[in-house]
């Protein structure tokens, strides 16, 4: 009931329903929330934009819900994804990553001289492991901290990752796939930074800060 609840504080409304729908139901179920949270947002933000007086902030927010969201329904609506997925034949930085290999991830940024990005509450990349490779590491540099402590789940195409096969290692995510190792999505799901712990001017919420990839 706890983790229930604050989930609900925690989490946006894009992020609460997806994450629900997955933990609770299957993809069939998943698109129709995906569905009905993208009206739900295009409804809100065509209301705040007709009330100046809501505050610009609220609308901008509303904008990317709305976003995520349909970036949301389209990948689930497409569970084939795109035709050229991140081949994982060696380390790939995720300034490496295209656009469309990628879902729910905020504009590049650097860290130490290091280049990574923030990943929303719900992030996916559509990833394809080189033969005889069962593993996905996820480099995190615990710029947030150990993943462990703020991971949610990870699924592997439709398929929910068992938490006996997700190990935090100094800052690496280590995902345990079973299956074929053809294109797939990998989804992570993690607990959201609250906005108010970024900063005074970062009114983001943020999820898995990743730096790079690669399959052992």
């Amino acid at each position: 009931m706890d983790l229930a609840h604050g989930y609900v504080r925690d989490s946006g409304l894009a992020e609460l329903a997806t994450g629900l729908a997955w933990a609770l139901f299957g993809s069939r179920s998943r698109l129709t929330v995906a569905k009905w949270v993208n009206a739900w947002t295009e409804l809100r933000t065509y209301v705040l934009a007709q009330f100046p007086e809501a505050g610009w902030r609220a609308y901008i927010r509303s904008w990317e819900t709305r976003i995520r969201a349909t970036r949301i329904e389209m990948a689930l609506a497409h569970r084939d994804g795109p035709s050229d997925p991140v081949m994982l034949t060696h380390l790939r930085g995720i300034e490496e990553i295209l656009e469309h290999q990628r879902l729910g991830f905020h504009a590049l940024e650097s860290w130490n001289g290091e280049a990574f990005r923030w990943g929303a509450p719900l992030a996916r990349l559509r990833v394809s492991l080189p033969p005889g490779a069962g593993e996905i590491v996820l480099d995190t540099r615990e710029l947030r901290g150990p993943v462990d402590r703020y991971l949610r789940g990870v699924s592997w195409g439709t398929r929910a990752v068992p938490r006996r096969d997700i190990r935090a290692i100094r800052g690496e995510l280590h995902c345990r796939l079973r299956g074929p190792s053809g294109p797939r999505w990998l989804t992570v799901v993690t607990r959201p930074l609250p906005p108010a712990l970024n900063g005074p001017r970062d009114s983001r919420r943020l999820g898995i800060p990743l730096f790079a990839l690669r399959s052992r």
